[in-house]
């Protein structure tokens, strides 16, 4: 099966999220020199846990600053009225977009029309209707 991204799961480099092209991921023990990783280094593994977590906080960030999420902390419902009314930049927008084609399931889909129209988007609602499309697709 191969491989579409690794991630180090722990702080000691122990673990690794082994993420394949179909979605499917196992973690397992990792040492320096591993064959069985399809090549990737951990300078390669390295990069692509902070490319994963950081596109993570921008996302977080993104919905704390818009004020998205309820006021009460368990209550996990999303104010749609906030959601629509919010402006986001082009800027903001650029970075959503980065971090879905960052996605497993985006990198893996074979739909180039529909990534054509991801990358395309204009707001918020497009670009959330275009990541669903991908995932219903698998």
């Amino acid at each position: 099966m191969k491989i579409a991204n690794i991630l180090f799961v722990d702080t000691e480099k122990t673990l690794v999220k082994v993420i394949h092209e179909d979605s499917t991921a196992d973690i397992m023990s990792y040492e320096k020199g591993m064959k069985k990783l399809g090549g990737w280094s951990e300078f390669d593994i390295e990069k692509a846990t902070h490319e994963f977590y950081e596109s993570e906080l921008k996302a977080a960030q993104m919905v704390r600053n818009s004020n998205l999420a309820a006021e009460d902390p368990n209550n996990k419902t999303v104010n749609l009225k906030n959601l629509l009314s919010t402006e986001f930049d082009k800027g903001e927008l650029f970075e959503l977009k980065l971090s879905i084609f960052d996605l497993v399931e985006v990198k893996a889909s074979k739909k180039r029309s529909l990534k054509s129209r991801l990358r395309k988007s204009k707001d918020l609602v497009e670009i959330l209707f275009c990541l669903q499309s991908i995932r219903d697709e698998g």
